[in-house]
């Protein structure tokens, strides 16, 4: 049996590959080593397979993972996995490494991560043999979800939305200030709190003041990021995550606006990892 795990922020998608009964898949919370510990890793994934899977079983475990591009926090997963996968061969890669294996297989090509996070990488069918710092949300992560909603919690409380989007973002979250101030700063992983915002600026995308947010904030991920890689205009560009999946439309017109070209959008890498390793 083998077990093929992607982790973000905020969710791990998982699938078990058994010879006998063909592919099962389960969700956990993200896993990202830099916010968990070995043994929270560890208790949140026993909660999701107990009595599903055999552990014993399982012969090989690939991980790619938010977080996972330094060995000391590979190590923090790791552990994880091996309490859990005792007779399992477990090998640890970063996101962006299973993002480049998702979109392009064994091709070369620019790999943009636009979830909760953000990541940017070329690929050269192999390995990531350039990449561009993404700094976490407070630093960069540009485009994100999570920088999405630190945009979109400034305009609404410096209330510079129009009147009847601040009212309906009320109405749907019930947060005054303080509640927002305290989840950001005083609670754990406000990450996955301000991202939680994303699907409100989905919903009123067709509102100009959104609009802006969304299209800057993306804009902004091809000032920084996009545009370090040589001859980026010129490269076959593909997007994976919640993010990229859901504001395809700006995500496209940015990258036409500065003349560039982005040939493949996808929500999520794990059925075409399944695909890789199967291969």
């Amino acid at each position: 049996m083998i077990l093929i795990a992607d982790s973000g922020s905020t969710k791990t998608d998982w699938k078990m590959i058994d010879p006998d009964n063909g592919i099962s898949d389960f969700c956990t919370k993200g896993l990202n080593p830099f916010y968990m510990t070995s043994p929270e890793i560890e208790e949140e994934i026993r909660l999701r397979i107990e009595g599903k899977y055999t552990s014993q079983k399982v012969k090989k475990v690939y991980f790619y993972g938010a977080g996972c591009s330094i060995e000391d926090k590979n190590l923090v997963v790791a552990k994880a996995l091996k309490n859990i996968f005792y007779n399992a061969f477990v090998k640890i890669h970063s996101d962006i490494i299973g993002a480049a294996r998702a979109l392009f297989q064994d091709n070369a090509g620019l790999v943009v991560i636009l979830g909760t996070g953000t990541n940017t990488g070329y690929y050269d069918g192999r390995k990531i043999i350039q990449s561009v710092i993404p700094l976490g949300y407070i630093l960069g992560d540009e485009g994100s979800g999570t920088v999405l909603g630190i945009k979109l919690i400034q305009a609404y409380l410096k209330e510079e939305l129009p009147i009847n989007i601040r009212q309906q973002f009320y109405k749907k979250y019930k947060l005054k200030t303080e509640d927002i101030k305290d989840a950001v700063y005083s609670k754990p992983l406000p990450n996955r709190f301000l991202a939680s915002f994303t699907p409100f600026l989905w919903e009123y995308l067709d509102e100009p003041s959104i609009y802006q947010i969304v299209y800057k904030s993306i804009d902004e991920l091809f000032e920084k990021q996009i545009s370090k890689f040589k001859n980026w205009r010129k490269t076959n560009i593909r997007c994976v995550g919640s993010v990229a999946y859901f504001f395809s439309s700006v995500l496209t017109q940015v990258a036409l606006d500065r003349g560039a070209n982005i040939d493949k959008i996808i929500r999520s890498p794990i059925d075409d990892l399944v695909q890789y390793h199967l291969k």
